[in-house]
């Protein structure tokens, strides 16, 4: 079964497993993890606004914009 993971890249390298993607959310602490799922709305979820996303998970909307942030960051810096 061949997984539906839309292409990344890294340098010229592409990156499109389910594994590796896997990996590098793993890399994160756990609220910027859930954070980044859901904004992007990766692994079958759709995406959420930051309110939604606070709603949630039960967090504030400003926890929810800081590890969005920071999670967005290390997501860069990981492709890049």
């Amino acid at each position: 079964m061949e997984n539906n993971v839309i292409p990344l890249l890294k340098g010229q390298q592409k990156i499109k497993t389910y594994e590796v993607i896997c990996e590098i959310l793993n890399s994160f602490l756990p609220l910027e993890r859930k954070v980044i799922i859901l904004h992007l709305g990766l692994f079958g979820n759709k995406s959420h606004t930051d309110f939604e996303i606070a709603k949630l998970i039960n967090e504030s909307r400003e926890d929810i914009q800081k590890a969005k942030e920071t999670g967005l960051k290390k997501l860069k810096q990981k492709i890049y």
